[in-house]
């Protein structure tokens, strides 16, 4: 690698650059430009600039994913959702994309945003500051960089404390990527100002703060907290001629894989007194380094394809688009027109499939997303839609078969889609008790995006189901510790409680009761296989003797019993394994069944569902497995 050179030059702060750059009047013919795609090894960029102009944004970020690659050759580098580069040529373009910061006078007018989609990973950017960028003291595409960087560390890590998460993300973002060099770690000056301004926080508080932290979340506090995470960053990695490294890579290697140690890994950073003490003395420092690498030649770059972009398909490029940012009135429109011009745009069928799946018409959403899988059976996320769709409450294994050939159809187009695995793998265990494999394919999800709640419930609810406890709360732990948002950490903490040992049945606290007949259903006898009852809070349950023939396991963690009895067969669920109770000897024991054939000889207490639709005759209370003769 290059020696590093100083930099130095006039502060400038992107947003301000960015705010005084006015865009140019349109003439007629820029009202309707002609948009090309242009296909780089790892990124499609859309660009209504010209070939010439995509390919240099398309060079721009093979180069900054090279760079990667050159620094962590360890690392994944390309997410299961291909990423989709809109280049627009000036910032009006860049206004028709992102309208809302336009919408407040005197907001900020960015330069380009990231956004991560069900379907693909999004950037817009605007062009015009490319032949710029060798000039700027900082790069005007730092949160596009910033959130690419977090992107590739999702891939690679299950979970990251906060500091080193924002601060590798701010380092990285700072990279500026010219047309002959590479400048890599350049000074960010607001933060250098602000740290010089401001209080450090103390090294332990930094290395704690965690997502709901108050430094992280309130905006005068996540400054210097963003401020201060980049300074450690910039001090580990170029501080000094590169002293730091080998400390820096010692706390990494802690935090590789499942069995992170955050507490060995402040132990590798050693003295944290002495640490902010030379962080304090290096934010004061008046000449910082950073890297510049030469880039490969113009000449000894491969070309790249190009194409030009029919008008309707880069309408539904826009709805997609909007529909990845949650603006769904934006989208609707302009996907609406795209499928009245191009009837046969699988994408935009597609879209509007989710688009009506997100408002609640799943009617529609099935029926456009039918449409799309006959008009492109390529597209991978097309086969997982449909697959969603075609799930219902009331599913046999035998009506999940469609299911899970489009879930598979899915993986074999896009063999890095972990979210087809994870589905895929509760669903085949539901139809086919094969738990070796669904395991395996769960496995598979986890391994691609270990940092995704979901796809660590899914596991443990597989592993929960075959009985082993232990292991399912241990993947309950580390979806919790991996949790960001609200909505995560009380999936993975509903998990974590219902895996808990069972409480007391309800019906067992209840006072006894006298027994009664069940009462008939519509005017009818009883049912045969509803002989006793008894009332517990207020609910009537039942009472029957049989075999537990079989448990199937559906995707959503919901247990079907199937018992046959001398009057009949008797078909009853349970929300969760957690929700069976089971008594042998007297005292009440942990269920540790394998989905699939049972033949277990019990007495069963359950619910009684009148006119059930869902194909089930009540919910399981309690299997009393040493039952009278």
């Amino acid at each position: 690698m290059p020696f590093p050179r100083t930099g130095t030059g006039r502060a400038l702060r992107a947003a301000v650059c960015l705010g005084a750059l006015a865009a140019g009047s349109a003439s007629a013919a820029d009202r309707a430009p002609r948009w090309v795609e242009v296909r780089a090894p790892h990124f499609t960029i859309y660009s209504d600039a010209g070939p010439k102009q995509a390919r240099q944004v398309a060079w721009q970020f093979e180069d900054v994913r090279e760079l990667f690659h050159l620094l962590w050759p360890w690392a994944r580098l390309d997410p299961s959702r291909p990423i989709l580069i809109l280049a627009v040529k000036d910032e009006s373009g860049l206004k028709t994309l992102l309208p809302e910061f336009w919408e407040k006078k005197g907001s900020v007018h960015p330069a380009g945003v990231f956004v991560r989609g069900e379907d693909h990973h999004y950037i817009a950017l605007r062009t015009d500051l490319a032949d710029e960028l060798e000039s700027w003291q900082e790069n005007p595409y730092h949160v596009v960089y910033h959130e690419y960087v977090h992107l590739i560390l999702d891939l690679n890590f299950r979970r990251l404390p906060a500091w080193l998460n924002e601060g590798l993300a701010e380092f990285w973002g700072g990279t500026i990527v010219g047309r002959g060099e590479i400048h890599q770690g350049k000074p960010l000056r607001s933060a250098i100002y602000l740290l010089r301004e401001r209080a450090l926080l103390p090294i332990d508080r930094l290395l704690e703060i965690d997502y709901r932290s108050p430094e992280y979340n309130e905006h005068a506090r996540a400054s210097v907290f963003y401020a201060q995470s980049w300074a450690m960053i910039h001090y580990f990695m170029l501080a000094d001629q590169g002293a730091h490294r080998q400390t820096f890579g010692k706390y990494l290697l802690q935090l590789k894989g499942d069995e992170a140690d955050e507490q060995a890994a402040r132990q590798a950073m050693g003295d944290l007194g002495k640490l902010k003490r030379d962080l304090d003395s290096y934010v004061r420092r008046f000449v910082f380094n950073y890297v510049t690498i030469k880039q490969a030649s113009q000449a000894a770059r491969a070309d790249m394809p190009s194409r030009e972009v029919a008008e309707p398909e880069t309408l539904a490029l826009r709805g997609e688009f909007h529909l990845a940012r949650g603006r769904l009135q934006a989208a609707r429109p302009v996907l609406e027109e795209a499928v009245e011009r191009a009837p046969d745009l699988a994408r935009a069928h597609a879209s509007l499939g989710r688009l009506e799946l997100w408002e609640g018409r799943r009617e529609e959403a099935r029926r456009q997303v039918a449409r799309a899988v006959e008009l492109d059976s390529t597209n991978f996320l097309i086969h997982y839609l449909h697959a969603i769709l075609n799930m219902g409450p009331a599913d046999t294994p035998e009506a999940m078969a469609g299911v899970q050939q489009s879930l598979e159809r899915s993986a074999e187009l896009n063999h890095d889609f972990a979210p087809a695995y994870a589905l895929l793998a509760e669903v085949s265990a539901y139809r086919s008790g094969d738990y070796a494999r669904a395991l395996g394919l769960a496995r598979r999800a986890v391994g691609l995006e270990p940092g995704v709640v979901h796809h660590r419930l899914s596991l443990g609810r597989l592993l929960a189901a075959m009985g082993k406890r232990d292991e399912a709360k241990l993947e309950g732990d580390r979806a919790l510790e991996a949790a960001r948002s609200d909505a995560d950490r009380q999936a993975a903490q509903s998990f974590l409680a219902n895996l808990a040992t069972p409480r007391p049945p309800p019906v067992a606290a209840a006072p006894p009761t006298q027994e009664a007949p069940a009462e008939p259903e519509d005017g009818g006898a009883p049912p045969p296989t509803r002989p006793n009852a008894r009332v517990s809070g207020g609910l009537r349950t039942a009472t029957t003797r049989g075999i537990i023939v079989s448990m199937t396991c559906r995707p959503s963690g919901e247990l079907i019993f199937v018992v046959e009895t001398s009057a009949g067969r008797l078909t009853l669920r349970a929300q969760a394994p957690d929700r069976v109770f089971l008594r042998k000897g007297g005292a009440m024991v942990l269920m540790d069944w394998t989905c699939g054939p049972l033949g277990v000889r019990a007495a069963v207490n359950y619910l009684p569902e009148k006119g059930s639709t869902v194909g089930v005759d009540g919910t399981v209370v309690l299997f009393d497995l040493d039952p009278a003769p």
